[in-house]
């Protein structure tokens, strides 16, 4: 078990971890330093919380959050989420961190949308999560041959990427 003084929320200077963290899998969208700032730093409609758990100044995993109401429940939606290869206990300790101040603030579930190639699907799994009912598909067409190569793999994404679109 880590310590839980090593979940702190995340500084600016921690983006650069993240996008690292996230490199050796299909995550489509760079979690650039830049991206990260004006996705959640900046978005002018919600306020988001950004925890990560550190080894030293390593970063494990990390939870991008807010509170919001899905289908009239107070709800902790997980925009974003990531964890280190191997690292899945890092996540569940992060996750349990992050959920222990929910019942004070009101908050009585927790929803996260990731497909289920998203590296932190199984992670999530672990931590008590449900599927759903439905499936959700990203319907891509390429117009531009050049771009053809983003059809290759399978792609994850997270509600961190579709709610902005």
């Amino acid at each position: 078990m880590i310590a839980d003084d090593s979940i702190r929320p995340l500084r600016d200077d921690d983006f650069e971890q993240v996008d690292a963290l996230l490199t050796a899998s299909n995550i489509r969208q760079k979690r650039t330093a830049d991206f990260l700032r004006w996705r959640y730093r900046q978005n002018p409609q919600w306020q988001y919380t950004i925890d990560g758990l550190f080894e030293g100044e390593e970063l494990q995993a990390f939870l991008i959050h807010r509170d919001t109401v899905l289908r009239g429940l107070r709800s902790l939606a997980i925009a974003d989420v990531g964890v280190r290869r191997g690292k899945d206990a890092a996540l569940r300790q992060l996750f349990r961190q992050v959920s222990a101040t929910c019942h004070d603030r009101g908050v009585g579930v927790a929803a996260a949308f990731l497909t289920r190639s998203h590296p932190a699907y199984r992670s999530l799994r672990r931590c008590g999560f449900i599927r759903g009912p439905h499936r959700f598909n990203l319907l891509l067409q390429v117009f531009d041959d050049s771009l053809r190569h983003v059809t290759a793999e399978t792609w994850s994404l997270s509600w961190g990427d579709t709610d902005h679109l």
